[in-house]
């Protein structure tokens, strides 16, 4: 009976806390040109730019512009919340786990096996514990791109903001409904 008792009070101190926490939220986000036409890394799919992972009351993401950060908005990247992907039962992310990347550069020849700089979804993947897929970059997307950095093409693994919404919702994370309004309380209702 007191072996029980030891047993019962063991799982439940493992699985009480989990009950208590947040839920995961992952922001994925767009980029518009000067038109109004979505900015596309991919040729066919979702049509997402960048993507961040909620901490506390701010978004933790890699960005060319300060490489791993939290911020409160996008908009001094020019980019918009399209989509708000969340899992309740998993946990939200904890110091131990944001404070070590913070500051890190950004990895911008996308590079999964290094894990000294970070490109977006590369960051938010690792830490949701995720596994890279074979990569591709559309020449006609890209080589312009590679070609500033003096460098060829990639090949390899990682994930795109694209492929990592889809690798979400296949582990059961749910669109949030409405999307969160970044600039809620910022413009006041004219009443007339």
């Amino acid at each position: 009976m007191i072996f029980l008792t030891k047993i019962f009070l063991l799982i439940s101190s493992l699985v009480t806390p989990i009950t208590s926490w947040g839920a995961i939220q992952v922001a994925f986000l767009q980029k518009f040109d000067s038109e109004g036409q979505p900015v596309r890394l991919e040729p066919f799919g979702p049509g997402f730019y960048h993507v961040a992972i909620r901490y506390k009351e701010q978004w933790l993401h890699a960005h060319p512009y300060g490489g791993v950060q939290l911020s409160k908005s996008f908009s001094d990247f020019h980019l918009r919340i399209s989509e708000v992907l969340e899992h309740p039962d998993l946990p939200e992310l904890n110091e131990k786990q944001v404070e070590p990347l913070l500051g890190k550069a950004y990895d911008p020849y996308f590079e999964w096996g290094q894990e000294t700089s970070f490109y977006c979804s590369k960051l938010v993947a690792k830490l949701l514990n995720l596994k890279p897929v074979p990569m591709y970059f559309d020449p006609g997307l890209w080589k312009d791109y590679f070609a500033r950095l003096g460098a060829a093409i990639p090949e390899g693994f990682g994930i795109s903001p694209d492929m990592l919404y889809r690798k979400l919702l296949a582990k059961r994370f749910d669109p949030i409904k409405p999307i969160p309004n970044p600039c809620e309380g910022l413009i006041s209702k004219n009443k007339s």
